[in-house]
């Protein structure tokens, strides 16, 4: 079996999604630099909907129809996506990429799937970072 080391130089976004709504929270971020554990925290407790309110306290958190959204960009190793319900999130179950025989459906909860190759690096146009907040 082979073992690859944790992925060490990256970005993870975030996000909160109400299924029943469709609505979706601001966009955090976390950049793993250097981090020979491939260990984040996003702290989502400023999660907001798009008229400014808190997320949490607006949808159900504990409900089945609230889930995150999380998207890692790896740099060289491709950007991957997965959304699981909210109640998984801390601590979340680890995210292992490029697994040959892992189911890749997003519409499964937990399901890892690639969405792009990274040769050249990833350009966010009309984006900004403001204290751990993504914002398009």
């Amino acid at each position: 079996m082979l073992i690859f080391p944790p992925v060490s130089d990256g970005i993870v976004y975030l996000n909160l999604y109400d299924k029943e709504s469709e609505k979706r929270s601001n966009i955090f971020f976390f950049i793993i630099r250097r981090n020979k554990e491939g260990k984040w925290y996003i702290d989502i407790s400023k999660a907001i909907d798009s008229e400014g309110n808190n997320f949490v306290e607006t949808y159900s958190f504990e409900g089945v129809n609230m889930y995150y959204e999380l998207e890692l960009d790896a740099g060289k190793l491709g950007r991957w996506k997965t959304m699981d319900f909210a109640s998984a999130l801390s601590p979340s179950q680890p995210f292992v990429i490029n697994t040959p025989d892992a189911i890749q459906d997003i519409e499964i909860p937990g399901s890892i799937v690639k969405i792009s190759n990274n040769v050249l690096g990833t350009f966010v146009p009309s984006a900004y970072a403001e204290e751990g907040v993504c914002a398009f």
